[in-house]
């Protein structure tokens, strides 16, 4: 190999590919390999196309995400930072259904969803969900009980 090439390439034709970002292909793909300790995957980014990235399992497996820049709060600094908000696409096969192209193609769904506004997890327990659900269905489903008021048990609870 001349040194032009070398220079153009970077790296010859049959060696493995190591690099955190390059632009996909699916041969260059195809001869990623795993650079890690054996413990979390390798993430390799696409230099060509923005949010999309490929993960490389201890033991070969390649999946392909997508990414988005998220800003977060960071509750031990106390202050919001940027962070990375990962999404499975699929897994990279050498199949023509299952590779680059189709997960280019599939990259806006899955951003989508990753930017919108996620539904809060405890939305039952908050305030004003619960002072909502008050006014709707007014006393029939909730207990009102004073400290000294004396609870009134069923037959079969005093028996046991």
């Amino acid at each position: 190999m001349n040194d032009i090439t070398k220079k153009i390439r970077g790296y010859s034709r049959k060696q493995p590919i190591t690099d955190k970002r390059f632009k996909f292909s699916n041969d260059l793909l195809a001869r990623a390999a795993y650079v890690g300790n054996g413990k979390s995957a390798d993430k390799r980014f696409d230099t060509s196309t923005e949010g999309l990235s490929m993960w490389i399992s201890p033991y070969g497996i390649k999946t392909f995400y997508a990414f988005k820049k998220v800003k977060m709060f960071n509750k031990k600094k106390l202050k919001t930072e940027s962070n990375n908000n990962y999404k499975k696409i699929f897994r990279f096969e050498d199949s023509t259904h299952r590779n680059l192209a189709a997960a280019k193609d599939e990259l806006p769904n899955v951003l989508k969803e990753l930017s919108a506004p996620k539904q809060e997890a405890n939305e039952d327990i908050t305030f004003g969900s619960l002072t909502k659900d008050f006014l709707k269905n007014g006393m029939n489903d909730y207990r009102l009980s004073d400290r000294g008021e004396k609870l009134e048990y069923k037959e079969a609870t005093k028996n046991k």
